[in-house]
């Protein structure tokens, strides 16, 4: 089934059961697989494209600067962030992305080229949402897969996609100039919060292309200045992104295996 976000919505909406964990009421679907291509970023109605962007940085720089997030959005969305959301760390720490790096280039086709989001003794209460994304190379395309426990549709979804598509064209580039296909997320809980409802509806969706790569090199003070420029607005949302948006029928998301 191929649909837009608001599919994707109804979708849940329509198929999904009511469960209540931590006392917070959800509309859930178990086991969902949500595919899409790496080049698509979701406007959600009320989304914050500023704040995607500083994460995106953060994450491929290996960093994370909770200071930062004041200057983007609100105190609560601040306290929302202040835990399991330091993908960057966790990501980039020694022995897990440089690891998967090297299973690539001894390997092309090789099925363990995995990154870790958690340690295997996180708490609970700071355990990430993302367990896993793994990176494998078929025809010269490079394609990412996303283990979620916990996948929040409205606030979640949208900033995760293009957070790990961005990912996905960090790792092709840097092990051999692979292309980069597609984003295939398996969810164990894909799910909609009551309270949220109404802002679950979609803005647009674009594609997205970007040539900070080239000019980033590698380096991490790189990711730290783009990071400070957007959050003081010297740099507009479109300065590392060019994003295309395209038809309200659009519909590049796949619900259900490939």
């Amino acid at each position: 089934m191929y649909t837009n976000y608001d599919g994707l919505v109804d979708f849940i909406k329509t198929n999904g059961k009511q469960v209540g964990p931590r006392g917070k009421m959800t509309t859930e679907i178990i086991g969902a697989t949500i595919t899409v291509p790496s080049n698509i970023f979701i406007r959600r109605y009320g989304g914050n494209t500023r704040l995607i962007e500083i994460e995106t940085f953060m994450l491929l720089g290996g960093f994370f600067n909770l200071e930062i997030f004041p200057f983007v959005t609100s105190a609560r969305s601040v306290e929302m962030l202040s835990k399991q959301s330091d993908y960057g760390p966790r990501v980039m720490r020694e022995g897990n992305w440089s690891r998967a790096v090297t299973e690539i280039l001894k390997d092309t086709y090789t099925r363990r080229a995995v990154v870790y989001f958690n340690e295997p003794a996180q708490e609970s209460n700071d355990l990430a949402c993302t367990t896993s994304m793994q990176f494998l190379v078929r025809d010269n395309i490079m394609h990412g897969v996303v283990s979620m426990r916990s996948w929040d549709v409205v606030y979640g979804l949208p900033a995760d996609l293009f957070m790990f598509s961005n990912l996905l064209h960090a790792m092709a580039r840097i092990t051999r100039g692979f292309a980069s296909g597609n984003l295939i997320v398996q969810a164990g809980s894909l799910h909609m919060y009551e309270d949220s409802e109404p802002k679950a509806y979609q803005k647009e969706i674009c594609k997205f292309t970007t040539d900070f790569f080239a000019k980033s090199c590698g380096d991490p003070n790189f990711y730290k200045e783009a990071v400070d420029e957007l959050a003081l607005r010297e740099a507009s949302i479109d300065t590392y992104w060019v994003f295309d948006p395209k038809p309200a029928d659009f519909s590049p998301i796949h619900i259900g295996g490939i």
